[in-house]
């Protein structure tokens, strides 16, 4: 199990079903740690939610999700778009209602001018 001769492993890249994987998933941003940002929340929040028509009417978390679901086939974790919609709350982006008055489920919409 122990030994102190040194392990050679081959370069992954080179071993014929990990190059096709590599090849077939390019642009699948969940593989590659480069290209994480473009699938996250936040992002996604900000470069194609906000300027969607369904930000200037509000909704609420899982109005949202499902919203993102339909017309942009996205599938949405409700603890990250919570925290993401709450941070643009708080700098000032969004708009918030109570939706029943007891802070369990808030009503999110882009600032009125």
């Amino acid at each position: 199990m122990y030994t102190d001769k040194t392990i050679s492993l081959k370069n992954p890249l080179k071993i014929l079903t990990v190059e096709k994987f590599y090849k077939e998933n390019n642009k699948n941003a969940k593989f590659f740690v480069h290209r994480r940002n473009e699938y996250s929340v936040a992002r996604f929040l900000r470069n194609v939610l906000l300027s969607d028509d369904a930000m200037s009417d509000g909704g609420t978390v899982s109005e949202l999700i499902e919203y993102s679901k339909v017309k942009y086939q996205r599938e949405l974790n409700s603890q990250e778009l919570s925290r993401e919609l709450r941070r643009l709350y708080e700098k000032e982006a969004l708009d918030r209602k109570d939706k029943f008055g007891n802070g369990s489920v808030y009503l999110y919409k882009l600032k009125g001018d």
